[in-house]
């Protein structure tokens, strides 16, 4: 009841954070957001957040992946969570379950792999005083520029910038 379906049916994109899935408090208003989303044809979008919630759900989690998601973002341990392999072996095994996976690397920029190709962002160089969010500003510029029809290597730098300008500050 928590879930307004008007609002996703008219959305380009649903993004749901791992922690949500993680948590089995709101683990059944994620689900049904995204089966909703499914039904009509909304993209659907993960951010998988923490490798300890990645262990502790890893069967359902890459279920869901290969079923639901068209969009995963993933950091270097997450992605490793998920796979056992280093960023871009991971990249490569995870576009086999999902159309479209990102992964964020930190200092090292990210990588973007769709079917057709790979993409390598490099991170804008900035002070890191605080990374509390820079994931989310990553994914957040990232989706952005994807509903907005941007190549992905615009896509990327767009989240690169908004990760680093959030890393910058406390």
């Amino acid at each position: 009841e928590d879930i307004d379906e008007e609002d996703i049916m008219t959305s380009k994109i649903v993004h749901i954070e791992g922690y949500q899935i993680g948590n089995p408090d709101t683990r059944e208003a994620c689900l049904h957001a995204i089966k909703y989303a499914k039904k009509n044809g909304v993209k659907v979008s993960i951010d998988v957040n923490d490798p300890g919630i990645i262990l502790s759900i890893k069967e359902e989690l890459i279920n869901i992946i290969k079923n639901d998601v068209d969009i995963l973002f993933a950091n270097e341990q997450e992605a490793k969570a998920l796979t056992g392999k280093e960023p871009e072996q991971a990249v490569e095994e995870l576009s086999t379950i999902c159309p479209m996976v990102i992964i964020k690397c930190g200092e090292h920029g990210s990588l973007i792999r769709t079917k057709d190709q790979t993409v390598k962002i490099k991170a804008v160089k900035t002070k890191a005083v605080d990374t509390t969010g820079a994931g989310d500003a990553y994914a957040a510029g990232f989706l952005y520029g994807l509903t907005k029809g941007m190549p992905l290597e615009d896509c990327g730098n767009l989240g690169s910038l908004l990760g680093a300008r959030v890393v910058s500050q406390v």
